[in-house]
């Protein structure tokens, strides 16, 4: 369509106007860019930023969700809207001298990750906290990331459980959960620890509802144990904090029959496999970050000598999440399998 927009991720329609009789167009050098911002539910968006490229001014919508960008010279332009916790969304177009460009926007929240982190052993193969998280992972689909760390306080520990890793042990100390042998320690997003099944899944729904001030998206790919992956993280609100890392847990799906004495009732599932040395993250709010971590995933996992597991290379994924070093908050995650 001539003088049409095409916009990213979002549905919408532009409509050109004429903006005056024939000799009046002929005296106008200019155009002019209308709009406006809704949301998902297509409600009016108020106080939404608006910019273009090339740079004419940054406007913001009213109360209705409107906005206009006045003295536009003739040309290709990028409009972007932006509003906080909302990932923003853009329209490429063309504006006329003497005409009225039209460019409707539809934002979408930012929607949370929330990452679970199951702190156990071997010895709990059957107990009722696995057998519940695995539920409600399955339950709550990618709103919910999860991966289970084996690891233990006492010295001969990697001659019992063939799940054990050096990454696990160091999480295990970056928590210090010195007596989670007693059972399962589930560390929610970080900072909400339970040690009690029975209200996994209420509790998650309630961290669902905390917008994240970052979003993050995942490719990548892994073959014979190697593997790449390509990380963009947008911050779509103000960010506090200043000791951002990213972390990489690689993890092997499952499950997997562990019968030391006889079989589990409960096969365990992502349990970590790898951890790579985490990056160091700084972003400010409208800022987009690319990153890309390679990864390695071992043949074996747990001691040198049997009982170990060995790794099934077709069955991994990979868990990134943003986390403060300092308070254990975890702001954003997501996941993969390859």
């Amino acid at each position: 369509m001539k003088n049409g927009w095409i916009a990213s991720c979002v549905t919408i329609t532009f409509f050109i106007l004429a903006a005056g009789c024939a000799n009046q167009e002929q005296e106008l050098t200019t155009g002019l860019i209308t709009g406006s911002i809704t949301d998902a539910q297509n409600l009016p968006l108020d106080s939404a930023e608006v910019v273009t490229e090339p740079v004419t001014v940054t406007v913001y919508t009213n109360d209705s969700g409107a906005f206009e960008i006045p003295d536009v010279q003739p040309g290709d332009y990028t409009v972007t809207a932006n509003k906080r916790t909302y990932i923003p969304a853009l329209a490429n177009g063309q504006v006329t001298a003497g005409e009225v460009a039209t460019a409707d926007i539809s934002l979408v929240q930012n929607t949370r990750v929330v990452l679970g982190e199951m702190l156990t052993t071997a010895c709990h193969c059957a107990d009722d906290a696995r057998a519940e998280i695995y539920q409600t992972k399955s339950t709550l689909g990618d709103q919910f990331v999860y991966v289970e760390y084996h690891a233990s306080i006492d010295p001969l520990f990697e001659t019992w459980d063939p799940f054990a890793t050096e990454a696990s042990e160091a999480r295990r100390l970056f928590f210090g959960a010195d007596t989670f042998t007693l059972g399962n320690w589930l560390f929610l997003d970080g900072t909400n620890l339970l040690t009690t099944a029975g209200n996994y899944e209420q509790t998650i729904d309630s961290l669902l509802g905390v917008y994240s001030p970052l979003a993050l998206s995942i490719t990548g790919s892994y073959a014979s144990g190697a593997g790449n992956c390509e990380i963009t993280i947008t911050a779509v609100d103000t960010i506090t904090w200043t000791d951002l890392v990213v972390e990489f847990a690689i993890f092997e799906r499952g499950p997997i029959i562990y019968s030391p004495s006889g079989p589990c009732l409960i096969p365990f599932e992502y349990f970590l496999v790898a951890m790579p040395e985490h990056e160091p993250l700084e972003i400010h709010y409208g800022e987009t970050i690319t990153m890309s971590k390679t990864f390695t995933v071992p043949d074996t996992i747990g001691g040198s000598l049997p009982p170990f597991h060995a790794v099934d290379h077709t069955n991994i994924g990979i868990v990134i999440f943003v986390q403060s070093a300092g308070s254990h908050e975890i702001l954003q995650a997501g996941s993969i399998r390859f």
